[in-house]
């Protein structure tokens, strides 16, 4: 014996869905005004029950249409987001090989330093971390208590920029200095020419400073990216560019 299941399919595939949608949508809105039992007959339900069965198929083939559509609309969208992505390749390195922003009349493209950041690698791995260096309860916000990933990387990557910083501001004082002493050792001298070998000399120091400088930030960073908890990841600063239609 046919089990209940098949049996409705077995009906639904024999009986015309002409039949199933006769006065259907009159006897429906009558029975939600009156009330089921009032107008309706066990008939009157089965013929329902078949006509949800065909609304159902229908439904899934209209569904299985439209992913086939959205899938190949969907790979049509990312062939153009590849062609974007060649074209801001080759924008961005031109625009960075000239250093200075790019007027046109159709668009302003600008150079734009894009921050060093830290990324989570394992999140799994980076709880684990604080937690053994008894630091975890110090990321976790509330009202609700949760681990805050932006506090994390915030902390962090806060720290470096400290480093950074006085790293910065020491080699600007030795600048500065440096500018005091040229303005006193050359505050006698009258000729240009008589003060340019001391110049030079201000200048080369200048380099010299900035050089120690740019050194000791490099060796900062990597002595950072050795003791940032596991899972994390120091992503360096890059160069990118903002492109502004006109």
């Amino acid at each position: 014996m046919s089990n209940p299941k098949e049996m409705l399919n077995s009906a639904y595939d024999l009986e015309g869905f002409n039949d199933l949608l006769d006065d259907m949508d009159e006897l429906l809105t009558e029975a939600e005004a009156e009330g089921g039992r009032k107008v309706l007959s066990d008939m009157d339900i089965r013929r329902m029950v078949l006509r949800r069965k065909y609304l159902e198929r229908d439904a899934e083939k209209l569904k299985a249409m439209r992913d086939s559509v959205k899938a190949e609309w969907d790979r049509k969208i990312d062939v153009q987001k590849k062609n974007i992505e060649r074209l801001d390749t080759v924008i961005r390195e031109y625009v960075k090989e000239g250093g200075e922003t790019l007027s046109l009349d159709v668009a302003t493209i600008f150079p734009r330093r894009v921050n060093h950041k830290l990324e989570i690698s394992s999140l799994e791995s980076l709880i684990t971390t604080l937690k053994q260096n008894n630091s975890y309860e110090s990321f976790v916000v509330t009202p609700e208590p949760s681990f805050s990933e932006s506090s994390v990387k915030t902390y962090y990557i806060q720290q470096l920029n400290e480093q950074i910083e006085r790293i910065n501001e020491e080699a600007k004082a030795k600048i500065a200095a440096l500018d005091v002493e040229y303005k006193e050792s050359t505050k006698e001298i009258k000729k240009p020419a008589d003060k340019k070998p001391i110049m030079e000399k201000l200048g080369q120091r200048k380099k010299e400073i900035l050089e120690e400088a740019k050194s000791a930030v490099a060796s900062t960073i990597t002595a950072f990216q050795a003791h940032i908890p596991t899972g994390m990841t120091y992503v360096p600063e890059s160069q990118n560019v903002t492109i502004r239609m006109n």
